[in-house]
C-alpha cells in the first residue's frame, strides 16, 4: 500500500483554475457587451430618420418641436454603409452624433452630448474626441455628388 499523501489528485487541482477561468471568460463578455453597447444605436426619431436619407450635408431643418438638425458630413464604411455625422440643438443641448444606414433601416452608432451654460458647454456623455476617433474609422468624408448618388440609392 503506498504511504498517505496530503496531496490531492490532479483532477481536484485543477476544478479551482476552471471555475477561475470560467468566471473570467463570463466577466469578459460582459464587460465586452458593456464597452460596445455604449456606442450602440440609441433610438432614432422618424424627423431623424427622415433627414438622414434625404438632407444634403451643411444643410439643416428645424422640427415642430424647436429643435434643429444640421447634417455634417457623410461617409462610407468599411463594410460599404452609408454613414451620416450630424449635430441637433435642443435648447442648451447640442448632440453630435453618426448613424449607418443598414438593411433595416438607419442605427445611430455614436453619440456625444453636451450640455450649453452660458458661453460654456460642458461634456453631458460622451466626448467629441471619441467621436472624432470613430469617424476615422470610417472612410472619407464623401463628395455632394458621391453623397447625393448614396442618399438616392
Amino acid at each position: 500500500m503506498p504511504p498517505a499523501s496530503d496531496e490531492k489528485p490532479l483532477h481536484q487541482n485543477l476544478r479551482p483554475r476552471g471555475v477561475i477561468a470560467a468566471a473570467v471568460a463570463i466577466a469578459g463578455i460582459g464587460i465586452g457587451w458593456w464597452v460596445l453597447g455604449k456606442h450602440e444605436e440609441r433610438g432614432l426619431s422618424p424627423v431623424e430618420i427622415e433627414a438622414l436619407g434625404t438632407l444634403p450635408s451643411g444643410e439643416g431643418v428645424e422640427f415642430a418641436s424647436g429643435e434643429v438638425l444640421t447634417m455634417i458630413a457623410s461617409y462610407r464604411s468599411r463594410d460599404g454603409k452609408l454613414c451620416r455625422n450630424f449635430e441637433t440643438h435642443r435648447q442648451e443641448h447640442i448632440t453630435f452624433a453618426v448613424a449607418c444606414r443598414a438593411p433595416m433601416g438607419w442605427h445611430a452608432q455614436f453619440e456625444a452630448k453636451v450640455v450649453a451654460q452660458g458661453e460654456i458647454y460642458l461634456p453631458d456623455s460622451g466626448s467629441i474626441e471619441e467621436m472624432h476617433a470613430f469617424l476615422a474609422t470610417l472612410g472619407p468624408i464623401l463628395s455632394p455628388a458621391d453623397e447625393a448618388r448614396a442618399l438616392a440609392q
